[in-house]
């Protein structure tokens, strides 16, 4: 089986949804930088709540940003397709105001929110999205995973991004669910999800899981815990991860000394690998 290679458009994506995802988890809210503030416009016929635009006219500076998470937050729990629609038009650098309002549009209606996505071609958006949504009620997101005619560019982010969060609430039922996928290619993008996350949280239990995958699954799910690991030399429990634990991880999988050599030096990554066999 062969993967197209990925576009320099679909890693600048890439890139960016990491980015995203690691400011939310980890950083909080940042400060935009000075910019001139946009007009707040929307698709929805209610308008930007005056609320929004009451913070919208504060200066730029760190109060200016929590006043719009918080306005846009409540938001958010209504009219989820708006607000997306005005965080989509701001200026890149004032969209990190975005990232909690992103988590509560997912959790308040999921398909709403990844429909709106789709539609609208907001790709680094998605990934949050569907995180969040699989979070909040994975069975519901892995149904719209299968059901919607996902643009072939993003379809490896999508289904990736729901074993990712799915993963987050049941590891075992989200590899179980992505181990029946009938399209290969969905079938790989959804263990490369839950195989970032699993390995990040239990290295013991994922790897007994991957021992139990086809060869190929097998290598997709290490290409993703070891490019993870370069990328990021996340720690565990146990510590940080070292060539000598990856290498030990490797030796228990049924790969061919070439495959485990590829695994071990398949380039660093920010994110998902829409190639993971690219050589």
């Amino acid at each position: 089986m062969t993967f197209s290679s990925p576009t320099a458009e679909y890693r600048r994506m890439i890139r960016w949804g990491a980015l995203m995802i690691a400011v939310s988890c980890g950083a909080g809210a940042r400060s935009e930088e000075p910019n001139s503030t946009p007009t707040a416009q929307t698709d929805n016929n209610g308008g930007v709540p005056a609320e929004v635009e009451r913070a919208m006219r504060l200066p730029v500076g760190a109060e200016r940003t929590k006043a719009l998470q918080s306005a846009a937050q409540g938001w958010a729990q209504n009219h989820p397709a708006a607000v997306l629609s005005w965080l989509h038009q701001l200026p890149r650098n004032q969209q990190g105001i975005g990232l909690n309002v992103v988590g509560v549009c997912a959790r308040t209606n999921g398909k709403v929110s990844a429909d709106w996505s789709i539609n609208k071609g907001a790709n680094a958006w998605l990934h949050q999205l569907l995180v969040g949504w699989a979070v909040a009620d994975p069975r519901a997101a892995e149904a719209w995973c299968v059901q919607t005619a996902i643009p072939k560019e993003v379809r490896f982010l999508a289904f990736a991004s729901v074993g990712d969060g799915a993963c987050r609430k049941d590891p075992p039922l989200a590899a179980a669910w992505a181990a029946k996928l009938e399209a290969n290619e969905d079938r790989l993008a959804a263990i490369s999800g839950v195989a970032l996350l699993w390995g990040r949280a239990n290295m013991a239990a994922a790897t007994v899981w991957v021992k139990q995958l086809q060869p190929l699954e097998a290598q997709i799910a290490a290409r993703t815990v070891v490019a993870d690991w370069k990328a990021n030399k996340f720690h565990t429990q146990e510590g940080a991860k070292d060539t000598v634990a990856i290498r030990a991880f490797l030796e228990q999988l049924a790969l061919s000394g070439k495959e485990k050599n590829q695994v071990l030096n398949s380039p660093q990554i920010n994110w998902y690998i829409p190639n993971p066999l690219e050589k």
